[in-house]
C-alpha cells in the first residue's frame, strides 16, 4: 500500500507540472486578456492628408450580401477620389460580379482557377492587375464580403497611417453585426472581440506585433512589394502566416480601436463546424512550414524577451489542443483512479480527498478560466456592446466556454483531415442585426 501511496503523489506531482507548464504556455493568452482592462487605447493625430488606398473584396457567391458592404464602403467620410474598391469575384456561379459593380464597385475581376482555390490567390492576382492598370497606392485594405464598415473607418485607419511612419500595417475594431442571434454566433463574437480586440491593445501597448485577424487590416503598399503582393503568403491561414512573417522579420503593427467595421458571424452549426475545421487544419499546415524557424528563433537566436514570448504564443496556437486536453485527461483520471483506491483501503486526508475529485477539478478549472476571459472581454467592451441586452450579455458567458471547449474535438476531426481544402462557408444576414 505504501508503494500505491508513493506512486499516486508521484503521479500527482506530475499532473501538477504539466498543468503549471500548459498554463504557462497559454498564460500569455490570459494575460493579455486580462490586462487590456487596464489599458488606454492608442488615439492618433488628425492628418490633412489623403492618401490613396486600395480596398480588395475577394468573394465567392456573395452576390446575396456583397452590396451592402460596397455601399458602406462608398458611404464612408473620406474623399472619393482618394480610394477606389476592388472586387475579385473568384469562381463565382452566381452574379456576384454584376452586383458588386451595381452597388458601385470601381472595378471587378472575374477569376476561374480550380487549382489555387483561397481568396488568399484571389488577391495575389488581383493586386498584381491592379498595379498594371491603376498603378501604386498607398495601402492595401481587404474586406470580407459579409462586412459592414463604419462610416469614418477610412479617415480613422489613415490618420494611424500618417501618425508614424514607423507602423507597417493597421488593425481595426471588429464588431459584430449579430450578437443575438444564437449562442454559436454570440461565442464568435466574444472571441473576436478578444482576439482582435483586447489582445491586440494589450501587444500594442507593449509594443509587440499583434496577429492579423483575416479582414479589416490595412498594410503599407512597401510592404506589399516585399511580400509580392501578398504571394508569399500562400497558406490556408494566410492571415497567420503574414503575422508570424511580421514577428520574424520586425514588420511593426498597431491596433486602431476607434476605426471599426461589422462582422457577420455563423449561426448554424455546421457552416462554424467547417470553417473552424478549416481554420485548424490551415494551423496545421501553417505549422508544418513554420515550425523550423519557429524553435530556432525561440531557442537558438538571441532577441528580446517579448519576442521569446511572442513565438510561445505561436506554439500554443499551432499545437493541437487535443494533445493538451487528452495529457491532461489521461494523467486526471489517473489520480482520481488511485486515490479513489486510497480511499477504498481507509487512507484518508485531504490530499487523498483532493486527488479522487482531480478529474472534475481538472474541467472546473478549464471552465472558471474561459468563463473568466469572456467576463474580462464584456467588461472591457462595455460600452460598444451596450446596444445588446444584459441577458442575452449573460448567456454568451455561461456558453462561451463551451464554444472554446468544441476546439477539442474539432482539432481531433482536424487532425484526420489535414488533406482539406479551402471551404466557403456562406452566411446570411439576419433581422437581428444591429450596428
Amino acid at each position: 500500500m505504501q508503494q500505491l501511496v508513493l506512486a499516486t503523489r508521484i503521479i500527482t506531482y506530475i499532473g501538477i507540472g504539466i498543468t503549471t507548464l500548459f498554463t504557462a504556455i497559454f498564460f500569455l493568452q490570459i494575460f493579455y486578456t486580462f490586462f487590456a482592462l487596464f489599458i488606454k487605447n492608442k488615439r492618433f493625430n488628425k492628418t490633412n492628408k489623403f492618401n490613396n488606398h486600395c480596398i480588395i473584396i475577394p468573394a465567392h457567391n456573395e452576390a446575396h450580401i456583397i452590396g451592402d458592404l460596397i455601399k458602406s464602403l462608398k458611404a464612408m467620410k473620406y474623399p472619393k477620389q482618394y480610394f477606389k474598391v476592388f472586387v475579385v469575384a473568384d469562381n463565382c456561379t452566381d452574379n456576384t460580379a454584376q452586383v458588386a459593380l451595381q452597388a458601385g464597385a470601381d472595378k471587378v475581376y472575374e477569376r476561374f482557377n480550380k487549382q489555387l482555390i483561397g481568396p488568399n490567390f484571389a488577391v495575389h492576382e488581383t493586386l498584381l492587375k491592379i498595379k498594371d492598370e491603376f498603378g501604386d497606392f498607398d495601402s492595401f485594405s481587404w474586406f470580407d464580403a459579409d462586412n459592414i464598415v463604419d462610416e469614418n473607418w477610412l479617415s480613422i485607419m489613415n490618420d494611424a497611417f500618417n501618425d508614424s511612419k514607423k507602423y507597417d500595417y493597421f488593425t481595426s475594431f471588429r464588431d459584430t453585426q449579430n450578437f443575438e442571434d444564437n449562442w454559436i454566433s454570440s461565442a464568435y463574437s466574444i472571441e473576436f472581440y478578444r482576439l482582435v480586440s483586447q489582445v491586440a491593445t494589450t501587444r500594442s501597448a507593449f509594443r509587440n506585433p499583434h496577429m492579423v485577424g483575416g479582414t479589416g487590416f490595412m498594410v503599407r503598399w512597401s510592404l506589399l512589394e516585399k511580400n509580392n503582393y501578398w504571394g508569399k503568403y500562400q497558406s490556408m491561414v494566410h492571415d497567420t502566416e503574414f503575422s508570424f512573417d511580421a514577428l520574424v522579420n520586425g514588420y511593426k503593427g498597431v491596433y486602431v480601436d476607434q476605426a471599426k467595421f461589422y462582422d457577420l458571424q455563423p449561426t448554424d452549426w455546421n457552416i462554424s463546424w467547417k470553417q473552424r475545421t478549416r481554420w485548424t487544419v490551415g494551423n496545421y499546415k501553417l505549422g508544418n512550414l513554420i515550425n523550423k524557424t519557429l524553435f530556432k528563433n525561440l531557442f537558438f537566436k538571441f532577441e528580446a524577451p517579448q519576442k521569446k514570448l511572442n513565438y510561445l504564443d505561436y506554439i500554443a496556437m499551432l499545437t493541437p489542443s487535443w494533445l493538451f486536453f487528452f495529457t491532461l485527461l489521461i494523467i486526471n483520471t489517473t489520480i482520481t483512479a488511485l486515490n479513489l483506491v486510497l480511499l477504498a483501503n481507509n487512507i484518508d486526508n485531504i490530499g487523498v480527498y483532493l486527488g479522487a475529485l482531480s478529474l472534475p477539478i481538472m474541467f472546473i478549472y478549464y471552465y472558471l478560466i474561459t468563463f473568466i476571459m469572456g467576463l474580462c472581454v464584456i467588461i472591457r467592451q462595455a460600452r460598444k456592446i451596450k446596444r445588446f441586452s444584459s441577458w442575452n450579455k449573460f448567456k454568451a458567458l455561461i456558453t462561451y466556454p463551451i464554444f472554446i471547449f468544441l476546439n477539442i474535438p474539432i482539432s481531433m476531426y482536424a487532425s484526420k483531415n489535414k488533406n482539406m481544402k479551402f471551404v466557403n462557408t456562406q452566411k446570411q444576414r439576419s433581422l437581428n442585426t444591429k450596428i
